[in-house]
């Protein structure tokens, strides 16, 4: 694997920090907005951002790699989006807006642990006794945190 020195990895590094600090305090920033607007509308607002954001960049890499989608993956696209964003994301931000932010803070940080079990379950994907390891860690660090919360 090639590593990378110099501006553009500064630069790398720097996109992934303002990514964190933005991803992290959602949860925080969010709860004062409930009072003027919905979970729901919170949720589609703060999507059609992230999308309209990214979508450049993906039309670009489509562009670059000459790929083509058809009516398909379009509906497939519209159906896990539907999945994510309309239900289980929706859930979420109910969540955020009813419980205490370090609460909502540490059912959110369970979903990496879920999707593993998941992709192990679904899609037959092998655990490795590292991965194995993280889970073990992660799942007692949430169960920590969810006896302070």
């Amino acid at each position: 694997m090639e590593q990378h020195r110099g501006p553009a990895s500064a630069r790398y590094i720097l996109y992934l920090l303002v990514a964190i600090l933005a991803f992290s305090s959602f949860e925080t920033v969010s709860k004062p907005t409930a009072a003027y607007i919905s979970p729901a509308q919170l949720t589609f607002y703060r999507f059609l951002f992230g999308g309209c954001l990214l979508l450049p960049f993906a039309r670009r890499q489509q562009r670059q790699n000459h790929i083509r989608l058809k009516a398909a993956d379009y509906l497939k696209f519209a159906g896990l989006g539907f999945c994510l964003v309309c239900v289980s994301l929706n859930l979420a931000q109910y969540g955020i807006t009813y419980a205490n932010a370090s609460m909502s803070a540490v059912i959110f940080s369970a979903n990496p642990l879920f999707t593993t079990i998941f992709a192990a379950l679904i899609l037959k994907e092998a655990i490795s006794m590292r991965k194995l390891a993280g889970l073990r860690i992660g799942n007692e660090v949430l169960v920590t945190n969810c006896l302070h919360c």
